[in-house]
C-alpha cells in the first residue's frame, strides 16, 4: 500500500482553523481541501481550547505540537486501513518476487561509449497493482575496484528518485535493496554511467536472451513470468550526454531485479481521497480527545475539559461515545471498497501456489 501519499492526502482533508489570539500556525496545517475543520468534529476541539488544555507548558511551539498529533492521527488511520485491506483480501499477491529477465550463458561483451548511460526502462501496466523492486544485480566481467551507483529516475527528469550504491564483491552478485513502488502512468529508467569503472577492463555483460519470435514490445517475451509481464513491461535503455534516450529491447546492460506485484485499491482511494474523510475525522477527533483526557495541565478549563472528553471518549452512559467511531468508520469504509472488488485485478490463487511448490 503506498504509505507517504496515503498519509499527504489525509493531511490536507481537516485543517485546524486560524486563530484570532495571535497564533501563527501557517498555511501546511490550516489549510483544507474539503473544507473541513478539526473544531467541526467535537465542541472541544477548537484551536483555543486546544493551546490552553492540552499542549505541554513546556512546549513553546504549538505549530509542531498540533502537527505531531495530526500525524499520529494519520499513521493511526493508515495502519488500520492497510490491516482491514490485508484481512478482506484487498491486497492480494498477484506474483511473488520474481527473477524479471530470463538470463542466457551466451553473454555479449557490452562495449562501452563515452558519456553514456545504460540500464533498464521500466513501464508498468496495470493499475490498482504494486509493483515492488526487492533485488537487483549487476552482471559485469570483472570485479570492479569501487561501488557502482544506480540511479532510478521517472523519464525524462533531472533529478533520481532514489541513488543506490552497489558493493560489486563479486562481478556478478544479488543486492537486497529499497525503491519506491511503481506507479501506473509513469515510466522509470533505472541507469548507471557505463564509464564510472575505473577499470578500463571492467564492462557489462548483455545476458538477455534472444527475443522469442512474435515477441511483444519491450521484451515481454525475454522475462521469465507471465504474471509479472502482465504488470511491468522492461527493455534496456541508454542516455547520452545531451539527455537523448534509445530503446534497445535486446540487452539489459547487465541489470536484472526480483519485482514482486501486489493487488492495491489503495490508488482508487488517492483519486478520491474524501471517501477517507470520516474515517480520518473519527480518528483524529479520538487523538486529540485522549491528549486533552490525560493533559498534565492543571488549570479551571482544563479540569473541566479533561473531564468532558473522558465522557466523550469512554463513558457507558453516553450514547454517543467516540472511542468506537473508528472501527465504525473503518467497516463503513470495508463495505465500500469490497462492493467495488469486482474491478479489482484477482489473482490465479492456485497458479500462485503451484509456483510455488
Amino acid at each position: 500500500m503506498n504509505r507517504n501519499k496515503l498519509a499527504k492526502a489525509l493531511a490536507q482533508l481537516i485543517a485546524f482553523r486560524t486563530t484570532e489570539v495571535g497564533l501563527d500556525l501557517g498555511e501546511e496545517i490550516t489549510t483544507s481541501t474539503t473544507g473541513q475543520y478539526v473544531d467541526g468534529l467535537h465542541t472541544l476541539l477548537t484551536t483555543e481550547r486546544l493551546a490552553k488544555t492540552c499542549k505541554p507548558v513546556y512546549q513553546a511551539d504549538f505549530k509542531g505540537w498540533l502537527k505531531l498529533r495530526r500525524d499520529d492521527a494519520i499513521a493511526a488511520v493508515v495502519v488500520k486501513l492497510e490491516g482491514a485491506m490485508q484481512a478482506n483480501g484487498l491486497l492480494p499477491l498477484l506474483a511473488r518476487s520474481t527473477q524479471l529477465i530470463c538470463e542466457s550463458l551466451q553473454w555479449v561483451l557490452v562495449t562501452k561509449q563515452p558519456l553514456r548511460r545504460a540500464g533498464l526502462v521500466l513501464t508498468p501496466l496495470q493499475e490498482d497493482v504494486l509493483l515492488t523492486i526487492s533485488r537487483v544485480k549487476l552482471s559485469l566481467t570483472a570485479i570492479p575496484a569501487e561501488k557502482v551507483t544506480l540511479f532510478l529516475y521517472e523519464e525524462f527528469t533531472s533529478e533520481p528518485l532514489a541513488t543506490l550504491e552497489l558493493d560489486q564483491s563479486s562481478a556478478t552478485k544479488w543486492h537486497d535493496i529499497e525503491l519506491p513502488t511503481l506507479e501506473i502512468g509513469k515510466r522509470y529508467w533505472l541507469l548507471y554511467d557505463e564509464n564510472s569503472f575505473a577499470l578500463s577492463f571492467v564492462n557489462a555483460k548483455n545476458t538477455m536472451t534472444a527475443r522469442t519470435a512474435g515477441g511483444s514490445s519491450g521484451c515481454a517475451g525475454c522475462q521469465q513470468k507471465k504474471e509479472i509481464s502482465e504488470f511491468l513491461e522492461v527493455a534496456g535503455i541508454t542516455v547520452d550526454a545531451f539527455g537523448n534516450a534509445a530503446i534497445d529491447s535486446g540487452n539489459n546492460f547487465g541489470l536484472n531485479l526480483m519485482v514482486q506485484a501486489e493487488g492495491d485499491t489503495s490508488d482508487r482511494l488517492l483519486r478520491t481521497p474524501s471517501v477517507l474523510l470520516g474515517l480520518y475525522g473519527a480518528q483524529l477527533k479520538v487523538t486529540l480527545l485522549e491528549q486533552i483526557a490525560f493533559t498534565s495541565r492543571i488549570n479551571g478549563q482544563a479540569d473541566d475539559d479533561t473531564r468532558a472528553a473522558l465522557f466523550a471518549l469512554y463513558d457507558k452512559n453516553n450514547a454517543f461515545a467516540v472511542a468506537n467511531d473508528v472501527n465504525k468508520e473503518l467497516d463503513k469504509l470495508m463495505e465500500r471498497l469490497i462492493e467495488d472488488a469486482n474491478s479489482v485485478v484477482k489473482p490465479e490463487v492456485d497458479q500462485i501456489e503451484a509456483d510455488s511448490v
